[in-house]
């Protein structure tokens, strides 16, 4: 080899370089959140593309071609572990996806220039700048178009797209596959070749079987987390929602206290016996009560600092109180954060507080009390509701079976869901308890 045609090989070795980092960029944004840009970063991953495409150049040529796909994976792998956020083996997929595509388009990108070669009699070199030129000047600014058009779409639409095109390289690399397998004997030996032979083909078979399987898992792993993550931004609108509405609830009421309070002096004077029963008895009472309440709800609940939790107890405690249920809520140290998925435990709550509020409407006023513990002990997290309730025979082992309640046809789906949530979290405990009309639900969640 001549320092001639060491010069060119290192060009076309830093241009593919460039094209190969971008591609992989693009492709990577399309399935996974990125990391914040870090210049040595972008400096590692082109030198880690530039030692890829110098070695497809020069040594690829010398190699078992088994190796020389193995290594395109995993140096790809490497290279979208520093781009993206992901876990280990959705980058081997998503890097399996990528080194096949690429692996097809060289594959006809080699055939075309080998069935051009059998007409002309241009030299190796000019046969490697027209490969050179394809791949840098069309292919590659055509895919990375298609990928940033693809990223700007929503999540639905990107979807959609990404299964077509799931089936697009499929049929390519088999296509490519097939043409190689047909016109191998005219395949040649050139450095830009990049190693393609015609004993890969069944490999890169079994690699695109399980790029199509893979693809499949990927997509389904990657609409869970984004159904999880639009539970989490609904639940986080319904949080500032909820906290919005009970700041205006507390501002009416201080407004309404203040206008009571205005008020007083105007009946004082008014010299009618009835209005001032009237208004002392039945309204002034109405007020102070709901000044009592809102500080019950600052003072109870400060120490609860996750607002997802926050806000679906306020919710419920608003409802107690507007029922005329006597409340107790104890918190022990300020919890901002649980050993369980937050969405799992706001439903857990809800659960819990719900069946504890039907419970209770069963009796009368003076007998409806709900006492609520969120506290922790070391590492772990307790919550633990307590109520009020009528005189039941029922065996507590049949309270978590399905279709089981004492509420009537249609219910007993919650506590049956919180046995779903405890063989689905090994550190989630439930404990339940009945004595002397009284019912105990105890969530334990081990940190």
């Amino acid at each position: 080899m001549t320092p001639g045609h060491l010069g060119m090989i290192t060009l076309f070795a830093i241009a593919f370089a460039l094209w190969g980092y971008m591609l992989l960029r693009a492709f990577a944004r399309l399935l996974f959140p990125l990391k914040p840009v870090k210049p040595m970063d972008i400096v590692i991953a082109i030198v880690i593309q530039f030692g890829l495409q110098f070695f497809f150049a020069v040594g690829a040529v010398n190699v078992v071609p088994y190796l020389t796909i193995v290594l395109s994976i995993l140096c790809n792998a490497l290279i979208v572990a520093i781009i993206v956020n992901a876990k280990i083996y959705h980058i081997l997929l998503a890097s399996l996806i990528y080194t096949i595509a690429v692996a097809a388009v060289d594959m006809v990108v080699v055939l075309g220039l080998s069935l051009l070669e059998m007409r002309t009699n241009f030299s190796e070199i000019t046969f490697s700048a027209i490969g050179f030129g394809i791949l840098c000047f069309v292919a590659a600014p055509l895919v990375y178009y298609g990928l940033t058009e693809m990223s700007r779409y929503d999540e639905e639409k990107k979807e959609q797209t990404f299964k077509r095109l799931q089936i697009v390289l499929t049929v390519i690399s088999l296509a490519a596959a097939f043409l190689v397998t047909v016109f191998t004997v005219y395949l040649p030996s050139y450095s830009w070749a990049r190693g393609i032979n015609i004993t890969t083909l069944p490999f890169v078979a079994v690699l695109l079987a399980v790029a199509m399987l893979a693809g499949s898992d990927f997509l389904y792993a990657q609409q869970i987390e984004r159904t999880k993550h639009a539970e989490a931004q609904a639940l986080q609108q319904y949080t500032f929602d909820v906290e919005q509405q009970a700041q205006d609830i507390k501002s009416f009421r201080h407004d309404y206290m203040n206008i009571l309070m205005s008020l007083d002096e105007y009946v004082k004077e008014s010299g009618n016996a009835e209005l001032k029963k009237f208004f002392y008895e039945k309204i002034l009472i109405t007020g102070g009560g709901l000044y009592k309440n809102a500080a019950f709800e600052l003072q109870n609940l400060s120490k609860i600092l996750n607002k997802e939790i926050k806000s679906i107890l306020l919710v419920k405690l608003e409802k107690m109180l507007a029922e005329d249920v006597q409340v107790e809520f104890e918190a022990n140290v300020e919890i901002d954060d649980v050993p369980i998925d937050t969405i799992v435990m706001v439903r857990i709550i809800g659960i819990l507080l719900d069946n504890a509020i039907e419970e209770v409407m069963h009796l009368e006023k003076e007998s409806r009390e709900i006492h609520i513990a969120l506290i922790k002990e070391g590492a772990d997290t307790i919550f633990c509701v307590s109520n009020s309730c009528r005189e039941n025979e029922y065996i507590l082992t049949d309270l978590t079976k399905k279709n089981f309640t004492t509420k009537g046809k249609g219910r007993g789906f919650g506590l049956n869901n919180l046995a779903g949530f405890a063989s689905k979290y090994d550190n989630l405990f439930i404990e339940t308890k009945y004595n002397n009309k009284r019912f105990t639900q105890i969530i334990t969640m081990e940190g």
